[in-house]
């Protein structure tokens, strides 16, 4: 048997190791917890109506989408291994976020050392941000994880002899899928670039095999670049939802990265205060300020201050803005693009740089007090998060909707594209209608009621994202207030049941 003081020698040699096991086991015990608990949403079930067409059609569906199809494919073939449910579709994300936590590990042993790794690592695995799209069946945590490779292989590239050509094509692998996956991931690409021109002369050895690595990207790209160009010619015609975004906006975006609810603002200000110390190498705070001399104890901390890996936090700087300022200077200049989640990757950076902050602190009690204030901080999102229902209820509505419905019902959708997530659950028989998104005339609205209504008993009206109250308003002044018969709200939803037979007033 195995004595007691050799477990311990082996934990102590191994400590690190047992410690990233352990980050690793939370963060996918965070991202498996109650992963089919929620109804799917309406761009989760676009997202598996699209990925169960053909693959042709999958591709070229992909073309009058936002994004690029790569997502979409790995989703086709998934589902067609574990099939569609909440859980099967969700996982792929799961997945995806796990190995992202493992990732974030080695980019900050890389760049730093292992502590900052681990550190970066342990605040990946409790965000909310990440757990969050870590639980969606959308592309963003499969940006997530091309980002991490992307900038890992990066980072090899700039610090490999000439004999390793290994790292650039797995490099121009990392970038292409980034640029298949989400148009986004080209400002992942745009910021190494900016980051390698800035240091042209430190690296002329790799300069032509960077640079091929560069044009190759954007030769197997070429493919979808009219595609791209008709993407960006229909987000100029204003034609989807995206707000022209803020200064304020961009805050609320650093917000989302750092957590949720009522420790959402103090966790902004502990991050604030981390980030500016990951600036600098601090290697005083060990030390001892005290009243009698306080100018004088506070000049010897201010000995202990510099700087150091001056090139490394540069490229976190740049990692962490070129995605955010890049789509904000876009939507204020050309066409609002900007959207929080599609910024995903700058939040690796922030994690990075706030690790480097909480690695200064050389007395290890500060350091796990600190680490402990964040954990703490964090809880409060992640407990409203696992358990309550953030998206809307759509599984609940059908549910509700099939077991109160008769034969010779009808059910008529205000937005029509509510009607993909109601689809995806909905496993009646009954004829269903939708009024467009825009569709504001009450005339128009009067030819799709009277189209469905006709034949019919009683009348289903489904109204998502708070839209439909013309819908809603214009059957009760035609049906008369007695009408409605039945009346539900679930999260995102609502649901009126209308008597037609019933005699307006």
């Amino acid at each position: 048997m195995v004595s007691v003081g050799k477990m311990r020698s082996w934990a102590r040699s191994n400590k690190v190791i047992l410690i990233l096991l352990l980050i690793l086991l939370l963060g996918s015990f965070l991202r498996i917890y109650a992963l089919g608990s929620e109804s799917i949403w309406l761009d989760e079930a676009t997202d598996i109506r699209l990925s169960q067409r053909s693959l042709g059609s999958v591709v070229e569906s992909a073309g009058w989408a936002n994004h690029p199809p790569l997502y979409w494919v790995i989703l086709h073939f998934w589902m067609l291994l574990f099939g569609s449910s909440e859980m099967a579709t969700r996982s792929l994300s799961a997945i995806f976020g796990i190995i992202s936590v493992f990732l974030i590990y080695k980019i900050g042993s890389q760049l730093f050392n292992r502590k900052i790794g681990l550190i970066g690592s342990f605040l990946s695995s409790i965000s909310y941000f990440h757990i969050f799209y870590s639980q969606e069946v959308r592309n963003n945590g499969l940006l997530l994880l091309l980002t991490l490779l992307s900038f890992f292989f990066f980072v090899k590239v700039l610090r490999a002899d000439n004999a390793r050509k290994l790292y650039f094509v797995l490099l121009f692998l990392a970038n292409l899928c980034l640029a298949y996956t989400n148009t986004y991931g080209l400002f992942v690409i745009i910021s190494q670039s900016f980051y390698f021109l800035l240091f042209w002369n430190r690296y002329k050895h790799i300069r032509i095999w960077f640079l091929g690595v560069q044009i190759a990207t954007l030769a197997f790209f070429s493919p979808w670049i009219l595609s791209f160009i008709g993407q960006v010619w229909r987000v100029a015609q204003g034609v989807f939802w995206i707000p022209e975004p803020s200064p304020m906006t961009v805050l609320g975006t650093i917000g989302r990265y750092v957590g949720s609810g009522w420790g959402q603002i103090p966790l902004l200000l502990v991050f604030f205060v981390l980030c500016l110390m990951g600036l600098f190498s601090i290697s005083g705070l060990s030390g001892k300020w005290t009243l009698r001399k306080p100018l004088q104890s506070l000049r010897g901390l201010r000995r202990r201050v510099g700087f150091e890996s001056v090139a490394e936090i540069l490229l976190l700087l740049i990692w962490f803005s070129f995605p955010i300022l890049l789509p904000f200077i876009i939507s204020n200049f050309f066409t609002p693009i900007y959207t929080t989640r599609n910024t995903i990757s700058a939040s690796l950076a922030l994690y990075l740089l706030a690790a480097k902050g909480i690695s200064t602190f050389t007395n290890k009690k500060a350091l796990y007090t600190v680490v402990i204030l964040i954990a703490v901080l964090s809880l409060p999102g992640l407990q409203y998060y696992y358990t309550h229902d953030v998206k809307p209820q759509w599984r609940e509505t059908t549910d509700f909707t099939e077991y109160n419905s008769q034969v010779d019902d009808v059910i008529l959708i205000r937005a029509n594209y509510a009607q993909t997530p109601f689809d995806y659950y909905y496993e009646g028989n009954l004829e269903r209608f939708g009024i467009g998104r825009f569709v504001e005339d009450a005339q128009e609205i009067a030819i799709v009621v009277d189209s469905a209504i006709a034949g019919r008993e009683r009348l289903w009206l489904v109204l998502a994202h708070q839209r439909g109250t013309l819908v809603q308003d214009y059957l009760i002044d035609r049906f008369g207030s007695d009408s409605v018969i039945v009346e539900r709200e679930f999260r995102g939803v609502k649901v009126y049941l209308f008597d037609l037979h019933v005699e307006p007033p």
